[in-house]
């Protein structure tokens, strides 16, 4: 199944933009390990860089080619990015650029209750409170949106509070909970000490 980058309601792409052909790999199975579970002994810390994380392993599993995406963030202030940046964390992409293809994770330390002073945001906007089996997490809210006539770009957030920890995950190539079970075991394991 081809995926279409470009709405036709958008603008022709420039020649630095041109649309690139993407044919998404099959799932990989999920092992049977659990994915990390928030216990008493784990400890979670920011990946010291996005080279540092299993996330470009893991992706490149489904998306052949994908590479650490060199992003220069220039972030809002008030936005979920400029709270992640300003409190020591990092955001990182991973993909093929090209293709806008790929995902971008965040890990921040939750210490200052930045992960609670987005819940009533993401309630607004149809996040769904949920459980995400195999992960003892404290709170997940994911909100799911496919490409259509009405909506012009895929969207597939997750952000999870695990173990102190505000992670979030966004990805333009999945399109349930399941789908994204390895990469956020990878997510949750870039960050275990």
């Amino acid at each position: 199944m081809k995926q279409n980058l470009h709405s036709s309601s958008s603008p022709s792409p420039t020649p630095s933009r041109s649309p690139v052909q993407y044919t998404p790999q099959p799932t990989p199975s999920v092992s049977a390990s659990p994915l990390p579970t928030s216990t008493p002994s784990m400890s979670l810390v920011v990946p010291a860089s996005c080279a540092a994380t299993k996330i470009l392993n893991e992706i490149s599993l489904r998306i052949p080619k994908s590479e650490v995406i060199d992003t220069k963030w220039q972030p809002s202030p008030g936005t979920e990015l400029a709270d992640v940046l300003g409190n020591g964390g990092i955001a990182c992409s991973y993909g093929i650029q090209r293709a806008e293809i790929g995902t971008t994770i965040m890990w921040v330390d939750n210490s200052t209750s930045l992960f609670e002073n987005h819940v009533a945001s993401w309630v607004a906007k149809n996040y769904k409170k949920i459980d995400i089996a195999g992960v003892e997490e404290s709170a997940a809210y994911f909100l799911y949106k496919p490409q259509s006539t009405t909506n012009e770009f895929h969207i597939w957030t997750l952000d999870i509070l695990i173990h102190g920890m505000w992670i979030q995950v966004s990805a333009t190539f999945l399109n349930s909970i399941d789908e994204g079970a390895s990469l956020i075991k990878a997510a949750i394991a870039s960050a275990t000490v």
